[in-house]
């Protein structure tokens, strides 16, 4: 006799419990692409056997974990040939796990149909950022000062409870899943002594295919909070950012593109500073008043030491 199993509400808890441990290796992953990662290694980060990880990740993601490594690779190298144009194609290759130009130029090619050079000449983000730069550097008070403020602000460490989302960034669901992280913290009593809510965008938008976009909405939660079910806990790194407050009206369309692109666009480029290899996140406002949306744009930056060896 066939037994039928039911999907019910303990498979469902156990198909969560697998989305956030395949989301730990995506994070493992991202966080070193500059070198090689066994399954042995992948497995044991996921608490999978080795000998079925690589067929549930690729289950749960539609990919596999070489074609996943190849496209964080590719898309990390895309954006530094965009926000890093001091960067020589080589150096680029090299610093994305690839041995020589030609073998990166070969990916990179395939992946994005054109080669590296082309890419960061003629991509729309870079001639946005040539047209946007001019326009916001425009955008001054009477008094000639620049309407935009950057601040350089000492970040430290943060564990962070998250809730993944692929795909693309829709306010709605966003602000459905920033409830429900809230809620999650809330009920097990374990909110940092320094609340914050913030945002985490590891892909962007003008780079990656929209299927693959990941946006984590976060809370910070007390060392040592454990995650559960689709909630996962993440380090977020101490160091310097660069930070970008903006105020909008509560019946704003909450674009922030166009900020996001005069920071990197406009100030980046001129400011001296050299980006870390973390990605960029946005911090909300605890005590958002009902007529005003609060939110600081933040950029990982390097430290001062490895910005002069660079300058050097």
């Amino acid at each position: 006799m066939t037994e039928i199993q039911v999907w019910n509400g303990e498979w469902m808890s156990k198909a969560n419990d697998y989305c956030r441990r395949i989301n730990a290796v995506t994070n493992h992953v991202a966080g070193s692409l500059d070198r090689t990662h066994s399954i042995e290694e992948l497995a044991a980060v996921a608490h999978f056997s080795k000998f079925h990880f690589h067929r549930i990740f690729h289950a749960l993601t539609g990919e596999t974990v070489a074609r996943m490594v190849t496209r964080l690779r590719l898309e990390g190298a895309a954006a530094t040939l965009i926000y890093k144009k001091d960067h020589t194609v080589t150096r680029v290759a090299m610093d994305h796990g690839y041995t020589s130009s030609a073998n990166f130029t070969k990916a990179f090619t395939k992946h994005f149909g054109c080669p590296p050079s082309a890419y960061r000449s003629l991509h729309p983000r870079t001639l946005e950022f040539s047209k946007n730069g001019k326009d916001m550097a425009a955008n001054t008070s009477n008094d000639g000062v620049l309407e935009y403020r950057v601040e350089i602000v000492s970040q430290p460490v943060f564990e962070l409870a998250y809730l993944r989302r692929i795909g693309g960034y829709e306010h709605r669901e966003i602000d459905r899943m920033h409830r429900q992280i809230n809620n999650w913290v809330k009920a097990r009593d374990c909110e940092a002594k320094v609340s914050m809510s913030l945002g985490i965008t590891w892909s962007d938008s003008h780079i990656a295919h929209e299927e693959r976009w990941r946006y984590d909405a976060c809370r910070a939660v007390k060392s040592g909070t454990k995650g559960d079910g689709l909630v996962g806990i993440q380090v977020l790194k101490e160091g310097r950012i660069a930070q970008l407050e903006i105020s909008l009206a509560a019946n704003d369309s909450y674009d922030l593109s166009p900020h996001w692109n005069w920071f990197l666009g406009s100030w980046l480029p001129t400011s001296g500073h050299e980006l870390a290899d973390s990605p960029s996140y946005e911090i909300y406002d605890e005590e958002e008043a009902k007529d005003r949306f609060t939110v600081r744009l933040c950029l990982p930056l390097m430290s001062p030491d490895a910005e002069y060896d660079h300058a050097r």
